[in-house]
């Protein structure tokens, strides 16, 4: 007999799962996650949620136990998450979903009481009961389909005003206890490069400058990362070729091949990233 239930059990759940409409709207999907996982208490814990934005949300969550307060907020875009990778599961007496990164990208932001943590590369969202893990797939699974059709309309426009929004895109970087300064300087007519940057500690600062020609640059290798709690983009010359004029403090140091650039976000990294792969690189 036990067999036979365990058996149905999955069947119970697909039955269910058919029943689930799939999400027309990025608000609508949205709307139905938070009336799903709004509110969940088990036992002697309260978990609150709330998601709000569009493609690029925050997720907060409060923890009330006998164990006190616990509040964390995440930061991502839909786009950055794995259709694939939304399963529900149990612990105990929870039972939430869990939203994993494609690649296992660490593209989500983790502040936890008000503290940035390092970025990570997957969250939590608990609800209620197992039907409610179910839909709460589903709407999940929707939103990330609808976001993976958005474009970046930024993209799009012509050299000059790509050129224009990627000199824009550079701004002041905090990190720990460090803050970089940093611009690109363009020559549109022969793409001629340089980037500052000026890092500041509490101890010291340092200058870095690169001197390249976008032509150089492999746009294929342009992409954005993140190490603990700080996001940067990095781009390649063509061949990994040291061809790009290097200085520290002003003074020459060995050519390099590939340039730096921090970001103060995953979505400030991504329109670096977009814009400078779309101005680099041999036309």
């Amino acid at each position: 007999l036990q067999k036979v239930l365990k058996s149905l059990i999955p069947l119970s759940q697909a039955a269910f799962d058919k029943t689930v409409k799939k999400p027309n709207t990025i608000s609508e999907a949205l709307q139905s996650l938070n009336d799903i996982t709004q509110k969940i208490t088990v036992n002697q814990t309260t978990i609150t949620q709330n998601i709000t934005g569009d493609c690029v949300v925050a997720l907060t969550q409060s923890n009330v136990s006998e164990k006190g307060i616990k509040a964390e907020e995440y930061l991502f875009n839909f786009k950055d998450l794995n259709k694939n990778a939304v399963q529900y599961e149990t612990k105990g007496k929870f039972v939430f979903l869990t939203i994993a990164t494609n690649a296992g990208a660490k593209f989500i932001k983790n502040t936890e009481d008000n503290e940035q943590k390092n970025y990570t590369d997957e969250f939590i969202l608990y609800t209620p009961e197992i039907e409610n893990a179910i839909a709460a797939k589903k709407a999940m699974e929707g939103i990330i389909e609808l976001c993976a059709k958005e474009k970046e309309t930024y993209a799009e426009g012509s050299k000059s005003q790509l050129i224009e929004r990627l000199t824009s895109s550079f701004s002041k970087v905090g990190i720990n206890e460090k803050t970089y300064e940093q611009k690109i300087t363009v020559e549109e007519n022969n793409n001629a490069s340089v980037i500052d940057l000026i890092e500041v500690s509490t101890k010291s600062s340092k200058s870095k400058t690169y001197d390249f020609n976008l032509s150089d640059i492999n746009p294929a290798s342009v992409k954005m990362q993140t190490s603990g709690k700080s996001v940067t983009v990095v781009a390649n010359t063509y061949y990994l070729e040291k061809i790009i004029q290097y200085y520290e403090d002003g003074e020459i140091e060995n050519y390099q091949n590939e340039i730096e650039i921090q970001a103060n976000s995953i979505e400030n990294a991504r329109r670096i990233t977009t814009l400078l792969r779309k101005v680099s690189g041999k036309e």
